[in-house]
């Protein structure tokens, strides 16, 4: 899919990933969820916006201590104006500012997935193991 070329029969939705928001104080990893907006055609290419809506907020206290607070339902919220918004401009006939989204993998099994994105994979999978074998894993 062209980055400028999605159209309203594209499907415009929320989608979310998990990412390492910091450590604790004992330096364990902080897993939190993020949010992002994907559209995706009907061969399964996909474009996600580069914005991401991170779930969690951090703060310290008086004596430097992290906290982590729980913030997806106002960034889920967040999210979801951002589809509308992107919904009324593709049913407007409105471009997408390419500056804005990015190519992201083709949806498991898709067409798209099966004419490139599959080779990407078996592409991935041989330089971690060659990583592997080199000991940079």
């Amino acid at each position: 899919m062209n980055k400028t070329a999605a159209t309203n029969t594209d499907t415009v939705e929320v989608v979310s990933n998990l990412f390492c928001a910091g450590y604790t104080d004992d330096g364990a990893d902080f897993i939190a969820e993020s949010y992002a907006v994907s559209i995706t055609d009907a061969d399964g290419n996909r474009l996600t916006h580069r914005h991401r809506f991170p779930g969690v907020s951090v703060s310290f206290d008086e004596y430097g201590y992290k906290s982590f607070d729980d913030i997806r339902a106002s960034a889920l919220e967040q999210a979801e104006r951002l589809v509308a918004r992107v919904e009324v401009a593709l049913a407007r006939g409105h471009a997408l500012n390419a500056t804005l989204w990015e190519q992201d993998r083709p949806v498991y099994g898709s067409d798209a997935y099966v004419a490139y994105g599959q080779a990407d994979d078996i592409a991935w999978e041989a330089r971690c193991n060659e990583e592997e074998a080199l000991g940079l894993r």
